[in-house]
C-alpha cells in the first residue's frame, strides 16, 4: 500500500507538469471553442482575470486565507481551471500565511472563507486544485491520512483521496441536472432522467449542501488511521477539525450524524428487508427528521456511486429510491403519536438544553413545558432554541405572543410561541403573506397545556428585510397585533401589493385524506401550484369550517407546494362528510389547473 502511495505521488505530479507543457506547445483549438473562451472572459472581476478559460490573478500574493481561498471559489462556481501564474500565486499565497503562525490557519474566519466553495457546480475540481497545491492539507492536516491511500480490493477503483472528490462531484452535478431539467414539465423529468432526476429534486430541497460536501470530504480519512473501525478514525478527526474552525454546533452536528451513518441506507437496503415496518421504523428514529433522511439518502447515493463507475446499478439505485421514500413517509404519518412525556427518560436534546435554562428555573418546570410535544420538535430545534421557548413559555402570563424573526441563510425564519386559539395557524400565514413573503416550510407544534411553537421558513420576494433591516421589528409587531385583536390580517392585507410570480407550469390541483396512518388525526394531503397567499387560503378554509390543525409539514418544490395537516374535528378525525366538504371548499378556491 505504502509503494502504491509513492507511486500515485509522483504520476500525480508528472501528470500535472505533463499537461502544462501539452498545453503551451500544442496549436491552438477550434475558433469556436476560442470564441466559448473568450465569452468566459467576461467573468473576470477586481481580484482575478479570465483569459481562455483560465484564472489569472490580479495583485500580489496574499496574506490571509479569505483572499486565498476565493481563488478557489471562483474555481469552484464557473468550472474554470488555474492558470501557471494563479498556481504560483497560491503557493506563495500559502507560504505567506504560513510565516504568520498556525493561528491564520484556524478560527471561524477560516471556515467562513472555505463554506463557499462547498456545494458548487464544480466543488471538485476546486478541492482537486487545492489539494494538488499542498492548499487542502495546510487547512486540514487530518486529510493528509487518505492522500492517494489506496485499498487493496478488486471493488474500489479509486485512492481515497480521489474517492471522496468522486463522491462530491457526485453530488454537485445533481444541482446541475436539476437545472438544466427546471424549465420541463414533472412528467419530462421523469421519463428523461429516472432516478436520477429523483435524487437531484432531492438535492434541490436540503438547506445546507455546503455541510453534505463538508462531510463528504472527511468521512473516509479514518481508513488512513490506526482506530478499530475507519468511521471512528474519522469522527475523531472531525472532531478536531470542527473545534479548530470554531463551527456551531447547528453545523457540526448534521456533519458528525452523516459520517457516523454514512452506512446505514447502504447497509439496510442491501441486508434487510426494506418492506419490513419494523426495519423502516429503525431507520426513521435514527434520522429523526426529513432533513437528515434527505442529505444521508444523497449521501449514500455519493458514495456508492464513487466506488466504481458500475457501483451504483440501476438496482441498487431504486432500492435505495424505495427506502428513502417509505423513511420519508413514516417520518412524515407518525409525527402525531411519538410525544414527549415528562415520566420518561429526558433525549439527549433536553439533557443539553437544562445548562441554558434561567437560574431560578427547574427541571421540574421543564418537563412539564415539554410534556404532550411531538418528538420531532426536539429533533427540529436545537438545544439553545428549545431553553429559549422555555424561557418565552414563562412570560406568556405578562407578553402572550412571543415573536421572532431572523435570517437564515438565503431564507428568514419565524418563530412564535403564544397559547393555542381558533384560527392561529391561518393568522399568522395571513400576515405573512400581506408582507408578499412566500412560505416554503412551516412546522406547527403544540404541547399538553396548550402553548404553541410555530416555526416558518419563507422566501422575502422583494428583499424587505434585506434593503430595511427595521421592518423585521415591524413585521414582528404586525404578527404581535394580529394575534391580539389589534390589527386585522385584511386590513394589512388591503395595504400591500401581494407579489405574483408567473407560473412555469400549470399543475393539478390533488386532495387526499387518510384515515389509517394515524390513530388521532385525519391527515390531508395538498398538492397545488405554489402562490403568495396559498397557504392563508387553505389555512383559513381550514378554520372557518371548524378543523384543528394538530400539526403542519409545509414543503415547496420549485412552484410546486407540498402540505401535510394532520387535522381533527371537535378532538376525533374528520367523517367522510367533512372530508367532503373540505374538498369542495379547497377546490373552489385553488384552481384545478
Amino acid at each position: 500500500a505504502e509503494w502504491m502511495r509513492q507511486y500515485y505521488l509522483r504520476v500525480r505530479s508528472i501528470h500535472h507538469l505533463a499537461s502544462r507543457q501539452m498545453e503551451e506547445v500544442l496549436p491552438d483549438r477550434s475558433s469556436l471553442y476560442g470564441m466559448f473562451q473568450d465569452w468566459r472572459s467576461r467573468l473576470s472581476n477586481a481580484d482575478f482575470s479570465v483569459i481562455r478559460g483560465r484564472i489569472f490573478p490580479r495583485s500580489a500574493p496574499p496574506h490571509d486565507i479569505p483572499a486565498l481561498l476565493r481563488l478557489f471559489e471562483m474555481s469552484a462556481r464557473h468550472g474554470l481551471d488555474l492558470s501557471r501564474e494563479a498556481e504560483r500565486w497560491a503557493e506563495d499565497g500559502l507560504r505567506n500565511i504560513e510565516e504568520e503562525g498556525s493561528s491564520a490557519l484556524a478560527g471561524s474566519g477560516v471556515w467562513s472563507a472555505f463554506r463557499p466553495i462547498l456545494g458548487l457546480p464544480h466543488t471538485a475540481t476546486a478541492l482537486r486544485a487545492m489539494h494538488r497545491l499542498g492548499i487542502l492539507a495546510a487547512l486540514f492536516p487530518e486529510f493528509q491520512a487518505a492522500d492517494t491511500l489506496v485499498i487493496r480490493d478488486d471493488f474500489h477503483r479509486y485512492t481515497v483521496d480521489e474517492h471522496s472528490f468522486v463522491a462530491i462531484q457526485n453530488v454537485c452535478e445533481l444541482s446541475a441536472r436539476r437545472r438544466g431539467a427546471s424549465a420541463d414539465s414533472e412528467e419530462a423529468r421523469e421519463s428523461a432522467g429516472g432516478w436520477e432526476n429523483r435524487f437531484a429534486a432531492v438535492f434541490s430541497e436540503i438547506e445546507r449542501p455546503d455541510l453534505l460536501c463538508f462531510a463528504l470530504l472527511f468521512h473516509d480519512v479514518g481508513k488512513g488511521m490506526e482506530e478499530p473501525g475507519h468511521i471512528e478514525g474519522s469522527l475523531r478527526a472531525l472532531r478536531q477539525i470542527c473545534t479548530r474552525l470554531e463551527m456551531t454546533r447547528e453545523e457540526a452536528d448534521p456533519v458528525f450524524f452523516l459520517v457516523a451513518h454514512h452506512l446505514e441506507m447502504s447497509a439496510t437496503m442491501l441486508r434487510r428487508d426494506i418492506f419490513d415496518p419494523e426495519i423502516i421504523r429503525s431507520l426513521a428514529e435514527k434520522v429523526g427528521v426529513a432533513e437528515r433522511l434527505k442529505m444521508l439518502c444523497l449521501f449514500t447515493y455519493a458514495d456508492i456511486k464513487a466506488v466504481n463507475p458500475e457501483a451504483l446499478t440501476p438496482w441498487k439505485a431504486e432500492m435505495l429510491w424505495q427506502l428513502y421514500t417509505m423513511t420519508f413517509n413514516h417520518l412524515a404519518r407518525s409525527l402525531d403519536q411519538e410525544r414527549v412525556h415528562s415520566s420518561g427518560e429526558l433525549a439527549v436534546e433536553v439533557r443539553e438544553s437544562l445548562p441554558s435554562l434561567a437560574q431560578d428555573a427547574d427541571s421540574g418546570e421543564f418537563r412539564a413545558f415539554l410534556e404532550g410535544f411531538p418528538k420531532r420538535y426536539l429533533s427540529t430545534h436545537t438545544p439553545q432554541e428549545i431553553a429559549e421557548h422555555f424561557q418565552w413559555a414563562r412570560q406568556i402570563q405578562t407578553s402572550p405572543v412571543q415573536v421572532r424573526v431572523r435570517p437564515k441563510r438565503h431564507l428568514n425564519e419565524l418563530t412564535v410561541l403564544t397559547t393555542d386559539r381558533p384560527s392561529l395557524f391561518a393568522l399568522i400565514t395571513g400576515t405573512l403573506a400581506s408582507w408578499g413573503m412566500n412560505i416554503l416550510k412551516a412546522d406547527a407544534f403544540a404541547n399538553s397545556s396548550g402553548i404553541v411553537a410555530d416555526t416558518f421558513r419563507f422566501h422575502d420576494l422583494f428583499r424587505t428585510l434585506e434593503l430595511n433591516p427595521s421592518e423585521r421589528t415591524r413585521l414582528e409587531t404586525n404578527i404581535v397585533d394580529v394575534l391580539t385583536g389589534a390589527a386585522s390580517v385584511p386590513a394589512l392585507m388591503a395595504g400591500r401589493q401581494q407579489a405574483e410570480r408567473p407560473a412555469r407550469i400549470k399543475l393539478k390541483t390533488q386532495i387526499r385524506f387518510d384515515n389509517a396512518s394515524s390513530a388521532r388525526c385525519t391527515l390531508m394531503e395538498l398538492i397545488a401550484q405554489d402562490r403568495p397567499g396559498l397557504l392563508y387560503q387553505v389555512s383559513s378554509i381550514l378554520a372557518s369550517l371548524g378543523c384543528n390543525m394538530e400539526v403542519a409539514l409545509i414543503d415547496t418544490e420549485s412552484q410546486k407546494a407540498i402540505d401535510v395537516f394532520y387535522l381533527t374535528f371537535q378532538q376525533s378525525k374528520l367523517r367522510p362528510e367533512m372530508e367532503d366538504a373540505i374538498r369542495l371548499a379547497l377546490l373552489d378556491k385553488l384552481p384545478a389547473t
